[in-house]
């Protein structure tokens, strides 16, 4: 694995588990720093907007990830941040994991459907060696991955809670040492 896009769910309803999710990311790049220094990672927060906290760093460069990092706030562009994630890596000759955490559901993307994503994630899949993980605490989580086309066996439902946010970031640790 070359490099991990690590998408965040920061929607306003993950307000009330910020601090537990800042907790989470920055226990979660102390892991994955001690497994592979030189990896690399992107963290795209998103919300109706993508905002990429860190483009490309090594794991052993990157700085800790703070309060003042991650303000939830707004709707949830699943779509759109995927598609957007997908167009900036896809030409590069990288091998990339996505991992998306989201406590919701889709609501907000504009620019891409469902329908494109599962192209681009199938094409990515075969031709790249990408690989997908999609965990969320919406009661359709596996539904939602299969319309995007992410396998069942890379996909988990998570509980948005204090306990449930560090499971979710540990299990992405899991399924990365799996790809």
């Amino acid at each position: 694995m070359k490099e991990i896009a690590l998408l965040l769910d920061k929607s306003g309803s993950m307000l009330s588990l910020q601090k537990t999710t800042v907790k989470a990311v920055n226990n979660f790049i102390c892991e994955q720093k001690s497994i592979h220094p030189k990896q690399r990672l992107s963290l795209i927060q998103f919300n109706e907007k993508q905002s990429w906290t860190y483009e490309h760093q090594k794991l052993n460069e990157i700085q800790s990830f703070g309060i003042k990092d991650y303000q939830p706030s707004g709707l949830t562009a699943i779509y759109d941040t995927l598609g957007a994630v997908i167009k900036k890596y896809e030409n590069k000759g990288s091998e990339v994991t996505i991992a998306l955490l989201t406590d919701g559901f889709e609501n907000a993307s504009q620019k891409f459907t469902a329908e494109k994503i599962r192209k681009k994630i199938k094409q990515l899949e075969k031709k790249k060696k990408w690989k997908f993980i999609y965990l969320s605490a919406d009661a359709s989580t596996f539904l939602d991955a299969e319309i995007l086309g992410i396998s069942k066996k890379n996909t988990a439902q998570i509980e948005a809670s204090e306990k449930g946010i560090p499971i979710a970031f540990s299990l992405i640790s899991k399924k990365l040492r799996e790809v």
